[in-house]
C-alpha cells in the first residue's frame, strides 16, 4: 500500500514538471512570435509581423500644374486670359526654354516646337532679332546657347527655384597650353557667343549657331574640336563650326595680322560664362519688367518691347510669392472676344494673381498657350498659330 501511494506521488510529481515545462516553452514559443529584438526592426512603424509600413501616395506631376481659364470684364472690356501655374519644387515638372529647330536661327510652328520635346504645356517664348537670334540669353540644360544683354530679366530656373533677375554676362576662355596651364594665357576675353561678328569682336560660335559662323568679313579664327585647338586660319568670310566643338572668331584681323594670337594649335580651351550657368540651369531673356517687388513697374513705352499703351495679345511670366511660376496670355485685337491689355493693365492683373515678380514675353500674332496638345487661346491671326523663334515649356517626366 505504501508503495502504491509512493508510485502516485512520482506520477504527480512527473505530471506537474511537464506542465511547467509546456507552459515556458509556450512563453517563449509566443515571444519568438514578435521577434526577439522586440519589435520589428524592419517595420520603421514598429508594427507587428507580416505588417508593412504604409507608403506615402506617389506625387502626380500633374496635380501640381494648374490651367485656368478665365473671362473677364476690366476696364468695361472683355478679356479671355489663359493661366497656368506650376510648382517648380515638384519633382517630376521642368520647366525649361526650347529653340526652333533647337538652334539659334530660325522660325517653327509653336505647336511643333512643343510636341517636339513632348510638353504638357507651354506658351511662345520672348522676343527674337533678325531670323530669330534671340534677343538675350538663352541656357538649356545648362548649355550656354546665347549671352544675356544685362538689359532685360532673364527668367532663370536652378534647383526646383525660379527668379527673375538681371544678368550681366561675362564671357573668356580658359586656356591651358599643350605643355601644361599657361598663365600668360590663361584668361582671354570673349565679346559674345553665337552672335553676327563685326568691328573689333572676338566670338565664339557652337553647333546651335549652324554649319558656319556666316561671316561676311574677313576673319582669323580658332577651330576647336574636344577642347583643343586644332587649327588656324585667316578666312575672307565663312569658317565651319565642327559638330563636336567650337570656333573663336576674331574679327579685328589687321591687329592679328603676322602676330601670336592668345591661343595657338595644340593648346587646351575652355569657355567660361559668368556668373555660372552649367548643371541643371535653365534661362531665358524676357522683355521688360512688369512687376518688381510686388508692385507694377511697366512704363508706356519700352525701346525694345514698344509702345505699351495700346491694348494688344500679351504673354508673360511671373513668380509668386511661395515660388509658384505663372505664365499667362490674354487675347487681343479681337473686338466682342477679347481686346487684350495694355502693359499696365497685364502688370495689375498679374499682381492680382500673386505675382512678386513679373515680365513681358512675345506677344501679338505670337502669343499662344498649349495645353496637352492643344491650343487654349484664340491667337489673333485668324485664330491660327504662328511660327516662332522659341518657346517655353512645361514638362512632366
Amino acid at each position: 500500500m505504501k508503495n502504491k501511494k509512493n508510485a502516485n506521488k512520482s506520477i504527480l510529481a512527473i505530471i506537474a514538471v511537464l506542465s511547467l515545462i509546456l507552459v515556458v516553452e509556450g512563453f517563449f514559443i509566443l515571444l519568438g512570435s514578435r521577434g526577439d529584438k522586440g519589435p520589428d526592426t524592419d517595420d520603421p512603424a514598429g508594427g507587428m509581423p507580416g505588417e508593412t509600413a504604409e507608403e506615402p501616395p506617389a506625387v502626380d506631376p500633374k496635380d501640381h500644374v494648374k490651367y485656368m481659364h478665365r473671362t473677364e470684364s476690366i476696364n468695361e472690356l472683355k478679356q479671355e486670359i489663359n493661366i497656368l501655374e506650376i510648382d517648380p519644387g515638384v519633382p517630376g515638372i521642368k520647366i525649361k526654354p526650347a529653340l526652333s529647330y533647337d538652334l539659334i536661327y530660325g522660325y517653327e510652328l509653336f505647336s511643333k516646337i512643343a510636341s517636339r520635346h513632348n510638353a504638357y504645356a507651354a506658351v511662345n517664348g520672348g522676343f527674337f532679332r533678325d531670323f530669330g537670334l534671340p534677343s538675350g540669353m538663352v541656357v538649356i540644360d545648362g548649355q550656354l546657347m546665347s549671352a544675356a544683354t544685362g538689359d532685360y530679366p532673364v527668367l532663370v530656373l536652378r534647383d526646383s527655384r525660379a527668379e527673375l533677375k538681371e544678368i550681366d554676362s561675362e564671357l573668356y576662355i580658359v586656356v591651358n597650353g599643350s605643355d601644361g596651364y599657361d598663365k600668360e594665357a590663361a584668361k582671354m576675353i570673349i565679346d559674345n557667343i553665337n552672335f553676327p561678328g563685326g568691328g573689333k569682336q572676338t566670338i565664339v560660335y557652337t553647333p546651335v549657331y549652324g554649319r558656319t559662323n556666316r561671316a561676311d568679313k574677313r576673319n582669323i579664327t580658332a577651330t576647336v574640336v574636344e577642347g583643343v585647338v586644332k587649327e588656324i586660319a585667316e578666312y575672307e568670310k565663312e569658317a565651319r563650326i565642327p559638330g563636336d566643338g567650337m570656333l573663336i572668331s576674331f574679327f579685328d584681323v589687321a591687329a592679328y595680322r603676322g602676330k601670336e594670337l592668345p591661343v595657338k594649335v595644340g593648346d587646351r580651351v575652355e569657355l567660361v560664362h559668368e556668373p555660372d550657368m552649367t548643371g541643371n540651369v535653365q534661362a531665358y531673356e524676357c522683355g521688360c519688367w512688369l512687376v518688381r517687388d510686388g508692385v507694377p513697374v511697366v512704363g508706356d513705352y519700352d525701346p525694345w518691347v514698344g509702345v505699351l499703351t495700346n491694348r494688344d495679345p500679351r504673354t508673360a511670366v511671373g513668380i509668386k510669392g511661395d515660388g509658384t511660376v505663372i505664365l499667362l496670355t490674354v487675347d487681343g485685337r479681337q473686338p466682342g472676344y477679347s481686346a487684350g491689355f495694355t502693359g499696365r493693365e497685364l502688370a495689375d492683373y498679374l499682381v492680382r494673381c500673386g505675382a512678386v515678380d513679373a515680365a513681358m514675353l512675345d506677344g501679338g500674332a505670337s502669343t499662344a498657350m498649349l495645353l496637352e496638345g492643344k491650343l487654349v487661346n484664340r491667337p489673333s491671326y485668324k485664330g491660327q498659330e504662328r511660327e516662332v523663334a522659341g518657346a517655353i515649356l512645361v514638362l512632366l517626366e
